[in-house]
């Protein structure tokens, strides 16, 4: 009996947590420290009807920066980081919703990641699915310096990683997924950096100016 309820238990989490689909499930996104940075992502429930309730998790984020989320029944005031267990989102069999995140730096630049942890009332500590993004926020005009170009290559990687658009890279920081830093590296342009002694895994890739401003930060797979 007590197999028999273990094996209902964990076929019953693997359902929930199958049906409901985050797009993207992570995103990077940039933007000026005394501007609103905004991005959205999709809910698609593709089972049964489904109750639940999210919460934010930050990771490396500047105490100023506030957020604002616009779920299924509102849109919550700047720093509102958990739903209220009295407004949970109802979804409907087959519902698709678009959920819409606010950061607001507060004029303070830096860089970090936030999760969107969506939850089972009754069961908070089980995790239906999440939704990641990593926000940058630059004194520095998006239109003056595009930071859409800079990007890793390869990614993933076994033994070496690049940087490409990387004129106004002047220092390059790896950290480990909970955020202990690996290294730090002086950058000029076309370096290119091993890694092959590190653990297989995923990594935060910081990049900073020539005034200590970080101005993205990208995830890197080592393989």
């Amino acid at each position: 009996m007590k197999l028999n309820f273990t094996f209902l238990f964990v076929f019953s989490f693997l359902t929930l947590t199958a049906q409901m689909d985050v797009v993207p499930e992570m995103v990077e996104v940039s933007g000026v420290a005394s501007e609103t940075i905004e991005t959205s992502f999709d809910i698609n429930n593709e089972g049964q009807g489904l109750t639940a309730l999210w919460r934010m998790v930050r990771n490396e984020i500047p105490d100023e920066w506030q957020f604002s989320l616009c779920d299924l029944n509102t849109c919550y005031d700047y720093g509102q980081e958990e739903c209220p267990s009295d407004n949970p989102n109802e979804f409907a069999s087959g519902q698709k919703a678009t959920f819409d995140l606010k950061c607001k730096p507060n004029g303070v630049t830096g860089s970090g990641e936030l999760i969107i942890e969506f939850f089972n009332p009754a069961s908070p500590e089980t995790v239906l699915n999440s939704f990641t993004v990593v926000f940058t926020a630059t004194s520095t005009s998006v239109s003056d310096f595009d930071i859409e170009l800079m990007s890793i290559f390869p990614n993933p990687t076994s033994e070496k990683f690049s940087i490409t658009a990387d004129d106004r890279v002047k220092q390059v920081s790896l950290f480990n997924i909970i955020g202990k830093e690996i290294a730090t590296y002086s950058h000029k342009k076309g370096n290119s950096y091993d890694i092959s002694s590190i653990q297989n895994g995923m990594y935060i890739v910081r990049l900073f100016d020539a005034g200590g401003n970080n101005i993205k930060v990208i995830r890197l797979s080592k393989r």
